[in-house]
């Protein structure tokens, strides 16, 4: 019943008191055996799922993002179950949305700007490239642009 329910280690235990018994009988040897097999299994699943977990918070920790994504996707397949790393992916998942859109209206406020400066409409050409420099402020482009 133990073995059924998936606690080997207590398993282990009654099948040696029933083998400590009956000696001659194999049915307790072969039982032991493969609990321990599942043992080893699982514990070999639970490293490789802890070392994902701690690559995927590193590389989480220093903004690699598709790295940490792939870990913890990595994670996901050992142990479909967790909810850390369906939480972490789901987080991940937002901030590269951000990125992306971030990105995309930098660039679409760049453009405004510099089709707005080419056309002399200075006051539109400032509020785009103060725009882009709302998002992206270390961009050197949108200031240049703005102080021209």
């Amino acid at each position: 019943m133990l073995f059924k329910q998936n606690k080997f280690a207590e398993s282990i235990i009654e099948y040696t008191k029933a083998q400590e018994i009956k000696p001659e009988e194999t049915y307790p040897q072969q039982k032991i055996a493969e609990a321990q097999n599942q043992l080893t299994a699982l514990k070999s699943k639970d490293e490789n799922y802890t070392s994902a977990i701690e690559t995927a918070d590193k590389s989480f920790a220093i903004q690699k993002y598709e790295d940490a994504l792939a870990a913890y996707n990595q994670a996901l397949k050992i142990k479909p179950t967790e909810k850390y790393p369906k939480d972490k992916t789901d987080e991940i998942n937002k901030i590269l949305a951000k990125a992306t859109a971030d990105a995309n209206n930098y660039t679409q406020s760049i453009t405004n700007g510099d089709k707005a400066f080419a056309a002399g409409n200075y006051t539109l050409s400032l509020t785009s490239f103060q725009e882009a420099l709302k998002i992206k402020p270390t961009e050197q482009y949108p200031q240049e642009k703005i102080t021209e």
